[in-house]
């Protein structure tokens, strides 16, 4: 048996964020819960996100699946790509949540 073809090459991250915010609503206490965040994390490499209560670790979390809790709360600059597919960029088979314009 074969081993499973994966389209991230071996010696490539499996996950890069780059330049990632995400802006809050206007009346939200600060602009963004998370800003210009950017790293890579190879395939089977394990990293361990740590900061403060409302720091941004959830939401950042939440933007690699594509789950918002509302509208407002989107990616407004940046790139998530996972498995070589940007995740902000709205794709028609998929649900479309992450679907904000992404700054290059």
């Amino acid at each position: 048996m074969s081993a499973p073809v994966h389209p991230v090459a071996d010696n490539g991250p499996l996950l890069r964020i780059e330049g990632l915010s995400i802006s809050l609503p206007a009346q939200a206490d600060r602009r963004h819960a998370v800003e210009d965040v950017s790293l890579a994390l190879a395939r089977n490499e394990i990293l361990c996100v740590v900061g403060e209560s409302g720091s941004g670790k959830s939401v950042m979390s939440r933007a690699v699946l594509g789950l918002f809790p509302s509208r407002h709360v989107q990616p407004s600059a940046g790139r998530i790509v996972f498995e070589g597919q940007d995740r902000c960029k709205p794709r028609p088979s998929t649900c479309g949540r992450c679907g904000a314009t992404a700054s290059r």
